[in-house]
């Protein structure tokens, strides 16, 4: 009966973390490190493309 219980608690929590990783992904919810390197990212592609012209 316990394994069972675990076993089912480690599958929830699995599941929540996709469950999360997927909002995350979705819903633009990024930590400030992840917005900065996404905005450093885009800045840095902007500029490239500028420089191809």
């Amino acid at each position: 009966m316990y394994i069972v219980a675990v076993e089912a608690a480690t599958a929830h929590r699995d599941a929540m973390r996709a469950v999360m990783e997927q909002r995350k992904r979705l819903g633009g919810n990024y930590t400030p490190e992840e917005t900065a390197a996404r905005a450093r990212r885009l800045h840095d592609r902007l500029n490239e493309g500028r420089r191809r012209r």
